[in-house]
């Protein structure tokens, strides 16, 4: 499970995509075509591997996450918390983190081709699902950053 992971994202790359000098609406550009190299075209074993974890958790779950997942969401967060201005550590950032994953998440339930709509979804060119997944994640980080703003006294400098 956790080399299927791997194959789906890698540690090295998000690394690589944090830690460039860059703005933050490209690192989620590039995040958003990372995930859609590793998971567009045919479903392999990792795409149909991990969508079985997610539907149906198995005792292996918790490696999955203390191993894969935990060390690349923190790299995941700064990126959020980069566009949203957002700490890393509010419970905001992690709806952004919600928000934004889902349809990665659902596309990766929707590969097995068992749902129509979301075959249909997962058929479409990977660069239209690109440009569309960018523009959606950041009208929402950036609509989420204003509403933290706003909730906690600051002026956002990310209108």
């Amino acid at each position: 499970m956790a080399e299927a992971h791997r194959r789906v994202i890698r540690l090295e790359a998000l690394q690589q995509i944090a830690s460039g000098k860059r703005p933050g609406s490209d690192k989620v550009r590039l995040l958003i075509d990372q995930f859609l190299q590793a998971t567009s075209g045919v479903p392999g074993w990792p795409t149909r591997v991990l969508a079985r974890e997610l539907l149906a958790p198995t005792a292996n779950a918790h490696v999955l996450l203390n191993q894969e997942i935990a060390p690349k969401l923190q790299i995941v967060l700064g990126i959020l918390s980069g566009v949203t201005r957002i700490p890393v550590g509010e419970p905001a950032l992690l709806r952004c983190l919600v928000s934004t994953g889902a349809p990665g998440l659902m596309m990766l339930v929707g590969a097995n081709g068992y749902i129509a709509p979301l075959r249909d979804f997962v058929a479409s060119p990977r660069e239209d699902l690109a440009l569309h997944l960018h523009a959606f994640a950041m009208g929402g980080l950036k609509a989420a950053g204003r509403l933290y703003a706003q909730n906690t006294g600051r002026a956002s400098s990310r209108s």
